[in-house]
């Protein structure tokens, strides 16, 4: 299956510089609503607070918001927040989480699904993930390793906002319904590091 990303954003879509800085971590999120409804938030003049470079929708379609090399807005920390963060790259970079990170919006709402995707979503953020890693590397000279250290979810992020998601976890992986057993962190690493552009190998199971 050919994959192609849609490029919704306008000049209300909210973004800004990286400040210098170089993405170097995806970061994970459920949009809680549809895609309708997050594409028309994001495109939005009401919308002074919030962005995202991409959307997977149920159906597998993939939207755009933000170009890479602009930073979205969410995933941004205060200072005094950073502590809080569960992810070490928070610590070790030391600045605004927007400026390093890649944020990919999930269709749904987590309270309904804990997480889980839909076979078709589960492929295109697979697909997505694989995208986002090559472009890095071809226009920023980054490699993001993919490991659970740069593959993350938000609640790692801002684990203060996010505490339901801390206690459930980013069920991703588990969208499969033929799946048998628990897929690991580890699997979904060894999955992508091997991944085709059109693999339908589960992601991880992190928001």
């Amino acid at each position: 299956m050919r994959r192609t990303i849609k490029f919704v954003g306008n000049e209300h879509t909210n973004q800004s510089s990286r400040r210098g800085h170089k993405p170097c971590c995806i970061v994970n999120h459920i949009s809680e609503g549809t895609k309708e409804s997050c594409v028309d938030w994001f495109t939005s003049s009401g919308n002074t607070v919030s962005s995202a470079h991409f959307l997977v929708g149920k159906d597998g379609s993939i939207y755009q918001f933000v170009p890479i090399e602009k930073n979205a807005w969410a995933n941004g920390l205060k200072q005094y927040q950073y502590q809080y963060a569960t992810a070490s790259i928070v610590e070790e970079q030391g600045v605004n989480p927007n400026w390093y990170s890649v944020s990919i919006e999930h269709e749904g709402v987590y309270t309904e699904t804990w997480g889980k995707l839909t076979k078709e979503q589960l492929e295109a953020s697979v697909w997505l993930h694989k995208y986002i890693i090559d472009y890095v590397k071809e226009h920023f000279g980054v490699e993001i390793p993919i490991d659970r250290d740069h593959i993350l979810g938000h609640c790692e992020i801002d684990s203060i906002r996010k505490p339901s998601a801390r206690v459930r976890s980013f069920r991703l992986i588990y969208s499969l319904k033929e799946c048998k057993r628990k897929w690991s962190c580890r699997f979904l690493i060894s999955q992508i590091t091997g991944l085709k552009t059109t693999s339908s190998s589960s992601m991880m199971p992190v928001w």
